[in-house]
């Protein structure tokens, strides 16, 4: 559905005028945070209200942690990250936890993994501030908000006491709504709320809970929050049936269990094929990079695998089980040798307060285990990466099953809730529906203690046979799940538009009438998102498809799920990665269809979609089928042939001393440097290309005589590539200094001389010259000849990593982290509180925990600003489109002001997170300068 105005609000006030505006001419509204459920609810043709990325994240911690305060777009795994000293946490953990906003949460009354029924939105909600459709503002906090709703809106508290009157007068409906809600329901309105409350106010302020953005405009909520155990362990069970696997898991359900999660059959394929891309042996064994082996240069040109290719591995295995199945691959730890027609598994995480307690309680389970004929476990763990990598898998079966579809299939999921005793007949019954119905890319997957299950599967919408085809099976299943077992249609995604049609026969005529009551009251001019949970139309679910076409590599997995987004540094001022991709199928449909306007929106999405993508990949860390939008942006934007890149490249050694004496003799007017980057922004703003200036951090060499007994004496052993960034920026280097502050001896390559990882290039899209250069260097250097070859910045180290086959490369923390540990060399904590930046690259690599080690030594206090993502500054993009950088780090300021400086492991990096903080960014070696 394609909006005909989108209205990004900022302000309580701004949204009080769009409702004030849409009563009075009748226009809907659809409320919409972060639109990671993909239900249909937060869609529509009329206008679309979006969060500010900006805006709508003011926090407070009550009680000691025991409430949270929170406005609606604050991310919830942000939520939870504030809570973390506390020992708290949100009840609701939703597998989209790192992406969905907590206005989304509400509205939908997600739930998760380890939720459950009891602490979902509705069970730990203390208060909530929601703006009704009449613009009455509703707080369920405020003890006089009773008697100012009875005398503004008389009619609705006499029609909230009409119902509740009507439902609990009747047994018949009592009991219906009480079964309704034993399990998991996310189906129509909350109206449980009429047996749990009396005082109209707290009634509509739980009837605010899942309802979809159909009652009001949520502002703000408390949560009583649940403890955040500390101490845990989990389990990978693989059973040969998924009747053994539910009956273990009832055997299983301990206090201390806090989820126990189903993966079927199909859902351990969809893992197996991910996974075995990842385990290609041939190419581990050359250092290709893993990540190529899920792009179209390999799975849709097998023979043209540049690469392998490169590295001399055997194009035939391309074809073989060693790349493309996992015969002849050992399989990760997670995966059993084979997975056997019907096998399932159950992800099982016990959590505790104390150790000795946990340890007790995986015992008693182990044992319980123990008696059933296991085919495969990874046993009870409590090391972080396992914990993490197991529930990332989990979390990313949905996204696995769109990333396996067919070209150009839609991915649907729907979630369903029954006892939980009857969920094995149930998976069998769904099992046998997708094979009468003929969906082979399909899965089942859920949490087994809350009897919910999700289903996902792949039909191919736009052929009218199969859009008939989807009706039939989903009007068969609703019929299975509300006649044969009395379950939720909707057990925790919302209803949006494609259960709508169904709400009815579930909870039938007279609860569906009175939730039409409960919508004409509070809602009376159907206002806000019509269609989703009511409708009249039974034909909705089949209405405004949306198409999947394809769009070319990697991108053609893209479900738009939105998981990528949060990560996005142009969140805030262009497209985000799920945008980008989006508008590019539309696009791609475009050109054909109506010419003249796709080249005028053409030329448009050269800005919004190219030019201001940081093209870092970090939307590749967040999306569970590693999608790369950037490589796709620099795709549309070749430069292979450019003939100022092809000089630079011939002539690379001039191209760095130029920038050198640019930059240094600019930074050499430190009194001006302010003047200087206005001007250039003035420049900039008339010419629209001139590059900003911007001055880096003020450092000077702090130590020059060599220590006593150095470590090392032969300068043979340890080589140091100078980055093109230090080269610039760096008036000497501050990674020789220090290793000369500490007697290691270094050879070093001439500063003036041609050499480059290619990185410069490749950001650019000429990767042939990219390669050219790190041919040229593997020349240059005979790399085994040194123990190490050591790289100060951590992006030319990713590249030659991933593109030169040598053993011997180390990173500048890599080789530092070594040394401190193993030399006994000691740093002082000279200062007290420092702010980390894990830029793009590092984050790849993940040595967070070891550049954290080193500052730990170094700082009283050491913090990371985990909203904060990618920086912006994308290699040289923070000279050439400044505002990227600007608006990636929009509020930094104010959360570092308190901090004595701040650290990046890349120089570029530092630069933009100098100027925009107001506080000096240093690489390592600059800071540790000042520690040993």
């Amino acid at each position: 559905m394609l909006p005909q105005l989108v209205v990004i609000v900022k302000t309580i006030d701004e949204v009080t005028i769009i409702l004030c505006a849409a009563n009075q001419y009748k226009i809907p509204l659809t409320f919409r945070a972060a639109g990671t459920s993909l239900s249909g609810q937060a869609v529509t043709a009329n206008v679309l209200v979006m969060l500010a990325n900006d805006s709508w994240c003011n926090y407070q911690v009550l009680a000691n942690g025991k409430q949270i305060k929170l406005a609606p777009g604050i991310i919830a795994s942000h939520a939870n990250a504030i809570l973390k000293p506390y020992s708290t946490k949100l009840g609701p953990d939703p597998a989209s936890i790192n992406a969905c906003k907590i206005g989304g949460i509400v509205a939908n009354n997600s739930s998760g993994m380890c939720c459950g029924v009891a602490q979902n939105t509705y069970y730990t909600m203390a208060s909530i501030k929601v703006m009704l459709a009449n613009g009455f503002m509703l707080d369920s906090a405020d003890e006089g908000c009773y008697a100012q709703l009875s005398v503004q809106f008389p009619q609705v508290v006499a029609g909230i006491n009409e119902i509740y009157q009507q439902i609990t007068s009747s047994p018949r409906l009592v009991d219906k709504i009480r079964h309704k809600f034993s399990i998991k329901n996310t189906s129509g309105y909350s109206l449980n709320a009429f047996l749990d409350f009396i005082n109209p106010v707290d009634i509509i302020a739980h009837l605010i809970v899942g309802s979809e953005g159909t009652l009001g405009f949520i502002r703000e909520i408390t949560y009583n929050t649940v403890v955040d155990y500390q101490h845990k362990s989990v389990s990978l069970i693989y059973l040969a049936t998924t009747k053994e696997v539910v009956e273990l898991s009832m055997q299983l359900n301990h206090s201390s269990v806090k989820a126990i999660e189903l993966l079927d059959e199909s859902s351990l394929r969809a893992i197996a094929s991910h996974s075995s891309a990842s385990h290609c042996e041939p190419c581990k064994k050359h250092g290709v990079a893993i990540s190529h082996h899920s792009s179209a240069e390999c799975n849709s040109h097998i023979s043209h695998c540049e690469p392998c290719k490169k590295h001399g591995v055997a194009i035939s295995h391309h074809s073989s089980t060693d790349c493309h199945s996992r015969e002849g691959v050992n399989p990760p730890d997670y995966l059993p040798p084979t997975l056997a027609k019907g096998i399932s598994a159950i992800l099982v995480e016990v959590a505790t307060n104390a150790q000795d307690e946990l340890v007790t309680v995986v015992d008693e389970l182990q044992q319980i285990i123990n008696q059933h004929e296991v085919v495969h476990q990874i046993h009870f763990t409590s090391k972080q990466d396992v914990i993490d990598e197991l529930w990332q898998i989990r979390k990313g079966i949905f996204p696995l099953i769109g990333a396996n579809r067919q070209t150009e299939t839609s991915v649907i999921i729907e979630d369903i809730a029954v006892a939980i005793n009857e969920l094995p007949e149930l998976v069998s019954d769904l099992t046998e529906l997708f094979a009468k119905y003929n969906y082979a890319n399909h899965a089942i997957f859920g949490h087994v203690l809350a009897g919910n299950i999700h289903f996902v599967f792949t039909p191919n919408l736009t052929i009218s046979e199969e859009v008939t085809n989807y009706d039939n099976f989903m009007r068969e299943i609703t019929k299975l799940v509300v006649n044969k077992y009395a379950g939720s249609l909707k057990a925790e995604h919302g209803c949006g538009r494609n259960m709508a049609p169904f709400i009815e026969f579930e909870w039938g005529e007279q609860l569906y009438a009175i939730m039409h009551k409960v919508k004409n009251l509070l809602d009376p001019n159907n206002i806000l998102n019509p269609d989703v949970i009511l409708t009249q139309d039974k034909q909705l679910h089949l209405k405004h498809l949306k198409s999947m076409p394809a769009v070319e590599g990697e991108a053609d997995k893209c479900i738009e799920c939105g998981f990528c987004e949060q990560v996005c540094p142009s969140k805030n001022l262009s497209l985000t990665p799920r945008q980008r991709i989006a508008s590019y199928r539309y696009l791609k449909q475009l050109r054909s269809l109506n010419y003249r306007l796709w080249r005028k929106l053409w030329r448009q999405y050269q800005y919004l979609g190219v030019k201001t993508c940081a093209t870092t990949g970090m939307c590749q860390s967040s999306c569970p089928v590693a999608i790369d939008t950037g490589k796709l942006m620099l795709s549309l934007d070749n430069r292979e042939n450019s003939w100022w890149l092809n000089l630079i490249s011939r002539n690379y050694a001039r191209f760095i001393y130029i920038n050198r004496l640019s930059i240094q003799g600019l930074a050499r007017l430190n009194n001006f440097a302010n003047v200087i980057t206005k001007i250039t922004l003035g420049l900039r703003k008339l010419s629209g290309r001139f590059p900003l200036y911007l001055s880096p951090a003020k450092f000077a060499g702090l130590k020059s005589a060599v220590m006593d007994n150095p470590q090392n004496s032969q300068n043979d052993e340890y080589l140091y590539l100078a980055s093109c960034s230090s080269r610039v920026l760096e008036k000497y280097s501050s990674f020789s200094e220090l290793c000369n502050v500490l007697g290691i001896r270094l050879t070093s390559l001439e500063q003036a001389n041609n050499n480059c990882c290619g990185q410069f290039f490749d950001s650019r899209n000429a990767n042939n010259l990219g390669q050219q250069k790190r041919d040229e260097l593997s020349r240059q250097i005979d790399f085994k000849r040194y123990k190490y070859v050591i790289i100060d910045n951590s992006s030319c180290y990713y590249t030659l990593k991933n593109n030169v086959s040598t053993a011997n490369l180390t990173s500048e923390l890599d080789f530092l982290w070594q040394y401190f540990n193993n030399s006994g060399q000691k740093l002082n904590r000279v200062f007290n509180k420092i702010v980390l930046h894990i830029d793009c690259t590092s984050q790849k690599l993940g040595v967070t925990s070891k550049v954290m080690d080193i500052l730990n030594r170094c700082a009283q206090e050491v913090i990371i600003l985990d909203e904060i993502s990618c920086c912006g500054f994308a290699g040289t993009k923070g000279y050439t489109v400044p505002e990227l950088n600007k608006s990636a780090l929009s509020g930094i300021r104010g959360r570092v002001e308190t901090c004595d400086c701040g650290v990046t492991l890349n120089p570029n990096c530092a630069v933009g997170l100098t100027y925009h903080s107001k506080i000096p960014y240093y690489t390592l070696s600059q800071l540790l300068l000042r520690c040993v």
